[in-house]
């Protein structure tokens, strides 16, 4: 009988509390094991289920929409594009678990998150400056040229540096802090630096494999990324349950907050309370006083005292 493969997971560091990433993230979105910060994103995980690769999934959805987009668009109307947008997007997040965040299981979290990604869109569409940005960037890759090493497709390096300017400078513009200004908030709270570096690791990620080495170290030490995975060792973890969706959490020393792998909820470590009437030992939401045990539905409410957090 063979064994299962042991897991790989992107290396990565939170930006939030300096934690290094020590368990698999369950999609792209990686989020820190110690503080529940947003930290990092794995393209080759948004891409590991091949019927659901979110560019293709994209463009399909956009092309159903192409009619009623132009419409909004040169009716100057950027309630219903931004609508349109909205209905675009949720289908995406149902369509691509693997490249949303896991906290998209959480039905408040995901409304959020799709309405920024419509927004972002929206922006993208009206707004001048980055229609030129993304005119130039499309004029580059069309301008692409392909080779085949094997049954390997490579980009031939001159044209895909010319590509990079282009795409580099179109995500910085989008990025920038005079255009997140305009948008919803990021739901998880994610500082602008952050989300560029974010937008940058997608782009980054999906070329690696159509660079040869001396054009994907140039790439590398250009933007700083490096795509390293390591091995998800064993850890001297603890073992509690969500306290809205029952699912395991495994709980490392020090950590403060983690993600729920089924509900996408970010739980409090410290909010331990044992159900009095089941024994499971559960956690919740910050600030979440009272609730339901989700196993025998008993009430249970956590008693704030005076002077103690």
């Amino acid at each position: 009988m063979t064994s299962a493969p042991t897991p790989r997971f992107l290396a990565s560091r939170c930006p939030s509390c300096g934690a290094a990433k020590t368990r698999p993230s369950p999609t792209a979105y990686v989020y820190c094991d110690f503080c529940g910060s947003l930290a990092d994103y794995d393209f080759r995980k948004a891409c590991e289920q091949p019927r659901s690769l979110p560019g293709p999934v994209y463009e399909k959805l956009v092309a159903k929409l192409t009619a009623p987009l132009k419409a909004a668009f040169d009716a100057g109307d950027r309630a219903a594009y931004t609508a349109l947008q909205v209905s675009l997007f949720d289908a995406w997040v149902q369509a691509c678990p693997n490249a949303v965040p896991p906290r998209c299981a959480d039905p408040g979290f995901r409304r959020a998150y799709v309405a920024r990604l419509a927004a972002s869109a929206a922006f993208a569409a009206f707004d001048e400056k980055a229609r030129q940005l993304a005119a130039a960037t499309d004029a580059a890759v069309a301008a692409l040229a392909w080779t085949t090493q094997g049954n390997r497709a490579m980009v031939v390096p001159a044209r895909f540096a010319a590509m990079a300017d282009a795409v580099i400078a179109q995500l910085a513009y989008g990025q920038s802090a005079e255009v997140l200004a305009t948008l919803p908030p990021s739901p998880d709270n994610a500082p602008p630096r952050l989300q560029e570096r974010m937008a940058l690791a997608m782009f980054v990620q999906g070329w690696l494999p159509y660079l040869d080495d001396a054009s994907a170290d140039a790439l590398l030490r250009r933007t700083g990324f490096a795509q390293t995975y390591v091995t998800a060792d064993a850890v001297n973890a603890t073992h509690a349950n969500c306290g809205h969706c029952t699912a395991d959490l495994v709980l490392l020393p020090g950590a403060k907050h983690a993600i729920c792998d089924g509900c996408g909820r970010r739980l409090e470590i410290d909010a331990a309370i044992d159900c009095r009437g089941c024994g499971h030992d559960l956690r919740f939401d910050d600030g979440d006083n009272a609730e339901s045990c989700p196993y025998c539905r008993a009430r249970i409410e956590r008693i704030a005292i005076p002077g103690l957090p």
